[in-house]
């Protein structure tokens, strides 16, 4: 009788290297099964560069994103209002004070020693005829060089400059 239960608990005598080895077949073919579904939730979970990078960036709500997008737009509107309204002012600006005298100032601190003009009412600019070089190109970055016209009422700072 002691053989027997001796033989009832014994493991090694059950467990035969055949037995073992189909057991860890079907051992290792469930767990590859199992991980054909479970390797793309892993795939997915994964930290790659990109997802550290927009986990580091703050969250931005779509609805505040469109409403700055919004008041860009309406500031860029006023400023472009505000520049039509300036050079409107200019045009029509006589540069005389109430009393009808000039209003134009001579400035002479110009880097070509030219004589221009400041009008003290609309604030314009009044030069000779100049040299102006553009902003860039956005696309090539090049700045084109051009003879900037003299402003219609330059002969009057050169009036007034031979008469001071």
């Amino acid at each position: 009788m002691a053989s027997e239960e001796h033989v009832d608990h014994n493991r090694s005598s059950a467990l035969s290297p055949e037995a073992l080895a189909i057991m860890n077949a079907a051992v290792q073919s469930a767990v590859v099964e199992a991980m054909k579904g479970i390797a793309p939730i892993f795939q997915s979970m994964a930290l790659t560069p990109e997802k550290i990078q927009e986990m580091k960036t703050p969250y931005k709500d779509p609805k505040l994103i469109a409403r700055e997008k919004r008041e860009m737009a309406q500031a860029r509107e006023q400023e472009k209002e505000l520049r039509e309204m300036d050079e409107k002012r200019r045009a029509s600006c006589l540069h005389q004070d109430k009393l009808g005298n000039d209003s134009i100032s001579l400035v002479h601190n110009q880097l070509d020693h030219s004589v221009a003009g400041v009008c003290m009412q609309c604030h314009d600019w009044i030069h000779g005829r100049r040299w102006v070089i553009d902003a860039p190109d956005p696309e090539t970055g090049k700045t084109q060089a051009h003879i900037q016209p003299a402003h219609k009422d330059y002969p009057r700072v050169l009036k007034i400059e031979s008469q001071s």
